[in-house]
């Protein structure tokens, strides 16, 4: 079941939509997964990624929501007015807010990021003690150095100096690059012990894999190397723009959510580690 879902987050809604798994008897609160959009995204995401990822992990039981941040999508806001910030309350009020719904297992609760998202998941999981695990697809872990080499040196420039400029149709904000500048997702993710899965394509030309072994040694020698595992896709672009590396992200997301579980609650072992498929 599919259903639309808006929530408050200081002066704006968000708008979402949320998916449930088929109701089993005797399955009691189904777990749940909050993904998070990146830069100038949606909750659909380039080739709908959001929108059959969510019907794939809610086939396989799990809820999910799929939001977009003020000012993308269906949510209030202006993209201009927007922050990093701003986005990681966002989501946190996203997941406190699957948390608090019927049928769901407060304690069972993923927060998977794409992109800019996931840097925001990582900014966003300190803060939230009740997680069960964390997912990154192609992580941001330099923000300053992400987003401006995206948006290039001339449009920057020219942001920082007329307050905003226009990337594509949306307005990119003096207040939004100021506040890429300190945030350190790699750094708040030493701080999260909690299993995490981090996916990379390869042949990512926007956001280069390098950042995924950031955030893999940075738990490593936090001591959570234990509870993190990397995949590498070979060849596979920013967004996985196909169908084999979009069903591959899936079904090894999938089988890393349903095997924490299972070790969550000792029914096996299996080792972490690095993979490159």
């Amino acid at each position: 079941m599919e259903q639309y879902i808006e929530f408050p987050v200081e002066n704006v809604v968000l708008r979402g939509v949320l998916h449930r798994p088929e109701k089993r008897a005797g399955s009691g609160s189904a777990p749940a997964i909050v993904l998070c959009h990146g830069f100038c995204g949606t909750k659909v995401g380039l080739h709908r990624i959001f929108v059959k990822a969510a019907r794939t992990f809610a086939q396989a039981g799990y809820a999910v929501l799929r939001f977009d941040f003020s000012g993308c999508g269906d949510s209030d806001g202006e993209h201009g007015e927007t922050t990093l910030e701003r986005q990681v309350r966002e989501a946190r009020r996203a997941v406190e807010t699957v948390a608090a719904l019927p049928g769901i297992d407060p304690k069972r609760i993923t927060l998977l990021g794409l992109s800019q998202g996931g840097c925001v998941a990582a900014l966003a999981a300190p803060s939230l003690p009740f997680l069960e695990q964390v997912v990154l697809w192609a992580p941001v872990a330099r923000p300053w150095n992400d987003i401006t080499g995206l948006l290039g040196r001339e449009l920057t420039e020219r942001a920082l100096r007329n307050g905003w400029a226009d990337f594509g149709g949306y307005a990119i904000g003096r207040t939004y690059l100021e506040s890429l500048r300190k945030p350190d997702p790699v750094e708040a993710i030493r701080h999260v012990p909690v299993p995490l899965l981090v996916i990379h394509g390869t042949g990512d030309q926007e956001i280069t894999w390098e950042n995924t072994c950031k955030y893999h040694v940075s738990r490593k020698v936090a001591g959570l190397g234990h509870l993190t595992n990397t995949i590498l896709v070979t060849g596979a672009d920013h967004t996985f723009s196909s169908h084999e590396w979009e069903q591959l992200v899936f079904s090894q997301t999938l089988s890393w959510l349903q095997g924490e579980s299972r070790r969550e609650h000792g029914d096996c072992e299996a080792p972490r580690c690095a993979v490159v498929l």
